[in-house]
C-alpha cells in the first residue's frame, strides 16, 4: 500500500493450531499474507493475523505462567476476531490444568 492509498478495512483473523501441524500453519500464514495482495482485495482489506508464534505479538512468556496461560492473557480471543481458522491433525492442543 502506498502513502496515497487509503487503508483497507481491518480484518482480524485468529489462527489456531497445535504443534503437530507446523508446516500447514506456515502455509496458512503465507496464504493469508498473499491474499491481502491479490488484485481483488488489495487496498480493500488490511489483514491482521493473530497467532501465538508471531514474534511481534504482545504475549510475554512470564516464568510464573504456562505458555498457554501467557498466550491466553496476551492475545485477543477468537471471539474478538472477525474470522477464526483452526488447523488440526492428531493433536488437539495443550492439555488444560485441573481447577
Amino acid at each position: 500500500m502506498s502513502i496515497d492509498e487509503p487503508p483497507g478495512r481491518p480484518l482480524r483473523i485468529f489462527l489456531s493450531s497445535p504443534g503437530d501441524v507446523a508446516e500447514e500453519r506456515t502455509l496458512a500464514q503465507e496464504v493469508l499474507q498473499r491474499l491481502q495482495r491479490t488484485p481483488l482485495l488489495k487496498g480493500k482489506v488490511d489483514i491482521d493475523v493473530v497467532s501465538w508464534d508471531d514474534p511481534d505479538a504482545p504475549a510475554p512468556m512470564f516464568a510464573t505462567l504456562t505458555p498457554q496461560e501467557a498466550v491466553n492473557r496476551g492475545l485477543p480471543k477468537p471471539s474478538e476476531c472477525d474470522l477464526t481458522v483452526v488447523i488440526l491433525w492428531s493433536r488437539m492442543g495443550t492439555p488444560l490444568s485441573k481447577p
